[in-house]
């Protein structure tokens, strides 16, 4: 029964197989993708196989999912990729932002789903509800937060200010997102002290606009 699913979960899975030509090709399309290595002396990959392709049927199927056989030919790039001959290797590989998370866990249906979406919300972590913004104002201490107010899941900002947080490679700052009735950018000091960001979107004017409100002690109580 176990190896009927796993023959199955293969013959239906979207994912791309690669070789280091396709590969390349994936990576100057710029889009983000899952990378799964493997090969034929690992006892766990078709467990993780039959695991991502599940993911990637039911639940990320607008997501690109990727795999990579690393014998023979490809074992060139896959040296590349990983230095660590050890498998099932998984990532989440970003071209645009020049970023590869790799998965360490052992790899279970909600460990691996956990994963995923968070490399698709990376750089921001989503908000629940409005109970957890009020959660999130009385915690700042030393360090601003900033939310981003969204109207719809495909707003050109979204991909811009990613963009420029991760070119800003600042990890101890805290970056949130929650869908909102309009689109607006807020730098958070506090229960009832926010800026809101007014620039024209630039990643100079973006990044000026978060540098000066890091530090919630350094900014003036008229900033609005």
């Amino acid at each position: 029964m176990i190896i009927f699913y796993h023959l199955f979960a293969f013959i239906y899975s979207k994912s791309i197989s690669l070789d280091e030509s396709k590969y390349n090709k994936l990576i100057k399309a710029s889009k983000p993708f899952i990378l799964f290595l493997w090969d034929d002396k690992c006892q766990s990959c078709e467990s993780a196989k039959s695991i991502l392709t599940q993911l990637e049927q039911t639940k990320f199927n607008s997501t690109t999912f990727s795999n990579l056989k690393c014998t023979g030919e490809n074992s060139n790039i896959c040296s590349l990729i990983t230095k660590e001959k050890r498998f099932p290797f998984i990532a989440w590989i970003h071209p645009e932002f020049n970023l590869k998370h790799v998965y360490t866990d052992d790899p279970t249906y909600k460990s691996l789903s956990t994963f995923i979406q968070k490399q698709i919300n990376f750089p921001f972590t989503p908000i629940k509800d409005k109970s957890q913004i009020d959660d999130l104002k009385n915690s700042v201490k030393d360090r601003s937060i900033f939310i981003f107010y969204y109207k719809h899941e495909n707003d050109p900002k979204i991909s811009k200010l990613k963009r420029i947080i991760v070119n800003l490679n600042n990890p101890k700052l805290k970056f949130y997102s929650f869908p909102g009735k309009k689109t607006k950018f807020v730098a958070v000091r506090g229960k009832d002290c926010e800026s809101t960001y007014t620039g024209d979107w630039s990643e100079d004017s973006v990044n000026l606009f978060i540098r000066r409100r890091i530090f919630p002690a350094l900014i003036p109580l008229n900033d609005n």
